[in-house]
């Protein structure tokens, strides 16, 4: 057991033996779930402006455009 205040620094490559990306593969996972999250962003604000406007549709689209 460790009794005095200590800082474990672990490499980079420490994720790999446990089977998570590295390097470019961490890259395009990351990459992936943001744009699934900013892609999802999208699809709420335009369905929140089609119900908020819902008898005016380009009034909707227009306020989409100047939210996204």
């Amino acid at each position: 057991m460790i009794k005095n205040k200590t800082v474990v620094v672990v490499g980079a490559g420490a994720s790999n033996d446990l089977g998570l990306p590295i390097g470019k593969g961490l890259q395009e996972r990351i990459a992936d779930l943001v744009g699934n999250e900013q892609n999802g962003m999208r699809k709420y604000l335009r369905s929140a402006c089609a119900h908020y406007f819902s008898s005016d549709r380009q009034r909707a689209d227009r306020a989409f455009q100047r939210l996204s």
